[in-house]
């Protein structure tokens, strides 16, 4: 009811114009975004109840017609962004299952010696540079369940790395065309190729990681400063195993 009254009534109060449909469009898109956020009804059926709730909004305001409403909704498919993330998923579902994840989770566990901050530089510069490649959620899936298990032999709250992991995730996915869904929607409708949104994306990208560590680093520094209980356990593994195909 209250979104309701934000998306009908308040812009007529406050003298903004705002055509029926789209405040209509809006008010069905953030149901769906709320939906999603309480996982209240499955993800597949929200979508599809979104979806349908754009057509009947214009058929009933005249946008198009009932015979026009499947064209509309198969020309209003980005095929570029939903291929591509498909095929990224796959390949990383394919690559989780190999090990490899797990076997870098644990060399670069190796590689800090026990030191929480730079532990925390190679987790998240691997996070990022993975991001750039595949989606956010995808790239968490992966990597965040590896590092909790590290965390679990050396006995230390995941909690500042996994944020910092979240966080690495969010500004590497920024610097590729392929790295966030946005960037490919922006990508494919301005048409800007992957090289030119790199370039010009890169080096701000960069320099934000660089100033998210730093940041992190003051905020965890009381986490930071812990020495892990049983270190040798984990250099005493042996990676290797973890390869399982």
């Amino acid at each position: 009811m209250q979104l309701s009254i934000i998306f009908l009534v308040i812009p007529d109060m406050v003298g903004i114009k705002i055509a029926l449909p789209l405040r209509l469009t809006s008010l069905g898109l953030l149901s769906v975004y709320v939906l999603l956020s309480f996982e209240i009804v499955h993800r597949t059926a929200v979508a599809m109840a979104g979806a349908a709730f754009v057509i009947l909004i214009g058929i009933m305001t005249g946008i198009f017609s009932a015979s026009a409403s499947f064209n509309f909704a198969i020309s209003s498919i980005d095929f570029n962004t939903i291929s591509l993330l498909l095929g990224m998923i796959i390949i990383f579902a394919i690559l989780g299952e190999t090990g490899v994840f797990e076997y870098l989770g644990i060399r670069m566990s190796k590689a800090s010696k026990g030191d929480m901050w730079k532990l925390m530089v190679i987790l998240c510069v691997f996070t990022a540079i993975n991001s750039m490649f595949i989606d956010n959620v995808t790239t968490v899936l992966l990597i965040v369940p590896i590092t909790m298990s590290v965390f679990k032999t050396l006995k230390i709250s995941p909690i500042p790395f996994i944020i910092a992991q979240v966080l690495a995730s969010n500004v590497g996915g920024t610097a590729t065309l392929i790295g966030d869904p946005p960037n490919i929607l922006i990508g494919s409708a301005a048409n800007i190729d992957f090289s030119s949104f790199i370039i010009n994306m890169g080096p701000t990208i960069a320099f934000s990681l660089v100033a998210s560590l730093f940041i992190l680093k003051f905020l965890f520094r009381k986490d930071l400063a812990q020495k892990p209980l049983h270190l040798e356990d984990l250099l005493s593994q042996d990676e290797k195993v973890l390869m399982k195909d």
